[in-house]
């Protein structure tokens, strides 16, 4: 495709940034969190994420780096929204700065992206031609609902399957984190419960969540 000159000077703009984000961070915990009501209710509902300190970041002096290279898989969910793309640009940026060989997922479609298993790798040629660009184009967006045991059961299945191999080492990992850009708590939660280890408490808390489903849009 050919770009004009328009095209191509807004893709070369760099977006300003916090002082907290130009560089090393600190993450710092604060006060644990709670629902204004119902706490052990919801709590219950939510195992795994209820309760958890509000985080802040600061700058610091050091540099970030992680010498073990991990995977991230991006969601996109809902309607367009200008700031989909720089998202994901930002976050693929940080990733190699924290380690070159970190690699970017995007599931495909939205939700449905997880549940039926459509990725992608987000190279820097994928993600050159979407910088500084409005909407969801990138991966595209969905809104299908997370209801029935088996999305969840398989949301769970993918991610755990979900790996790269290392031309250097051949070593093998897993998808380490997902973030998800939605107004569908379900779906955050799912995304939680993955990074946990115990299969089986997994599977449970799904099934659990799956019948106090929020509809949101």
């Amino acid at each position: 495709m050919q770009k004009s000159p328009l095209q191509i000077a807004r893709q070369s703009y760099q977006p300003k940034m916090p002082v907290a984000l130009q560089g090393a961070v600190r993450l710092v915990e604060g006060e644990k969190t709670q629902s204004v009501a119902d706490q052990e209710e919801i709590q219950k509902l939510f195992p795994n994420t209820y309760g958890l300190p509000i985080i802040t970041m600061e700058p610091t002096t050091g540099k970030n780096h992680c010498d073990k290279p991990f995977n991230v898989g991006v969601i996109l969910s809902g309607g367009q929204a200008p700031g989909g793309h720089n998202v994901i640009s930002g976050l693929y940026d940080g990733l190699k700065a924290l380690n070159p060989n970190n690699k970017l997922y995007g599931f495909l479609g939205g939700p449905s992206g997880l549940i039926d298993g459509k990725y992608q790798e987000l190279t820097a040629a994928i993600i050159d031609e979407y910088r500084n660009t409005g909407g969801f184009d990138i991966i595209g967006s969905g809104r299908t609902k997370l209801e029935e045991t088996w999305q969840f059961d398989n949301g769970i299945e993918i991610c755990k399957k979900l790996v790269s191999r290392s031309a250097k080492n051949s070593v093998s990992r897993q998808l380490s984190s997902s973030v998800v850009t939605t107004r569908t708590p379900t779906l955050a939660y799912l995304l939680s419960t993955i990074s946990r280890n115990n299969a089986a408490s997994k599977s449970s808390a799904a099934r659990r969540l799956s019948t106090a489903t929020s509809r949101t849009r």
